[in-house]
């Protein structure tokens, strides 16, 4: 096994620097740093945080799990503000659950090899979640799409505003 990690440009070597002898822990580890989408093209299965990225795993057609903790404190405030089924763009997007979502005290180790193994498991859950992939790519369309993808994401947070007009949220 073989696992790559990719991680915005100019962020430091926190990660790489930080965290002991990692390398001896698992499966070798190569950092491809502001190549999101080229790792998940070429991955057989994908973890990541809540956001864009959610997005790019889509459109690879890469199955994925979704991780996201918060301090406690800005989750409660987020509960209060923001009421949504799903926190991954693209289980919005398609309007249900793609890729499962561990969100807070869900978010953890066990967990997550729970639903790594269900992927690996059962690998014709890629099939049925294959027309929920399809309709993220509709929703995006042509060029465009980020902004498509913040009028959704603004339309199911409740937000009320003119298409076309900048909003100060």
């Amino acid at each position: 096994a073989r696992c790559l990690c990719s991680r915005k440009k100019g962020w430091g070597g926190e990660f790489e620097g930080g965290a002991g002898d990692w390398q001896s822990l698992g499966p070798p580890l190569k950092i491809i740093p502001g190549q999101a989408f080229a790792a998940l093209a070429a991955a057989h299965l994908a973890v990541v945080a809540s956001g864009t990225v959610t997005v790019e795993a889509a459109l690879a057609g890469t199955p994925t799990v979704i991780m996201y903790r918060l301090a406690p404190l800005t989750f409660q405030v987020a509960k209060l503000l923001i009421r949504v089924d799903h926190i991954g763009m693209a289980n919005l997007l398609a309007g249900e659950g793609l890729f499962p979502e561990l969100i807070q005290e869900e978010c953890t180790p066990e967990s997550l090899a729970r639903e790594v193994l269900k992927w690996v498991r059962e690998p014709e859950r890629l099939a049925r979640v294959g027309p929920g992939l399809a309709r993220v790519v509709e929703r995006l369309g042509p060029p465009g799409a980020s902004r498509r993808a913040a009028e959704v994401a603004l339309e199911v947070i409740g937000f009320e505003g003119r298409a076309g007009e900048p909003q100060n949220l």
